[in-house]
């Protein structure tokens, strides 16, 4: 007796078969332009997420670097409470790194003196004068002069230090009234500079 439903499973088997030899003779793939494609997509994501990143670092910078200004100006009003005067320097504007070290009543507040976090790098995509460079600087200076003037009586001071991203204040020099300093003439117009200041 012929088994009819043996023969079918025989040829499904049969067929498969042949359908597996097939794809092995002709195998699919991606085609050039779908490779191409999928690479421009992920190039653009790359691009993108490096930029992010990119920002993201310099963001980060200038936030430590306000914050140590803050930690700068602490420093400074608990040396003034012992002295009753900011520390003077000569020169009249300083690098806080080089000279706060050497006087022993900032050491006693600010043992060790913070850094830019890219110290000594110049600012050549900020800045139009591409020699200046990423630090922090301190001046003492006269509140009641218009501009801070130079002050060896220790009144006032400013610490400033440049930024990667463009601050909110203008392109004031000083700025008694909002506390500011923005000095430079930047490639955008914009002020490149944060600064924390005091005086009694």
């Amino acid at each position: 007796m012929f088994d009819r439903k043996w023969v079918m499973q025989k040829s499904k088997v049969k067929i498969k078969i042949q359908n597996q030899e097939k794809d092995l003779k002709n195998p699919r793939g991606f085609t050039l332009v779908e490779l191409l494609v999928v690479i421009a997509i992920i190039g653009i994501l790359a691009t993108a997420v490096i930029v992010s990143v990119s920002s993201a670092r310099a963001k980060a910078r200038d936030a430590r670097r306000l914050s140590d200004l803050d930690n700068i100006r602490t420093a400074l009003e608990l040396y003034y409470d012992q002295y009753n005067r900011y520390p003077y320097f000569s020169p009249s504007a300083v690098e806080v790194s080089q000279y706060f070290p050497t006087n022993s009543g900032m050491k006693v507040y600010l043992p060790v003196a913070p850094k830019d976090p890219r110290d000594g790098q110049k600012m050549k995509d900020q800045l139009v004068d591409t020699t200046r460079v990423f630090r922090y600087y301190y001046r003492s200076i006269n509140p009641a002069v218009p501009g801070g003037g130079s002050d060896a009586d220790g009144l006032g001071f400013i610490v400033w230090a440049g930024t990667e991203k463009p601050q909110s204040n203008t392109g004031v020099t000083w700025d008694w009234a909002e506390r500011t300093y923005c000095g430079d003439a930047s490639v955008d117009g914009k002020c490149y500079y944060f600064a924390v200041a005091g005086g009694k």
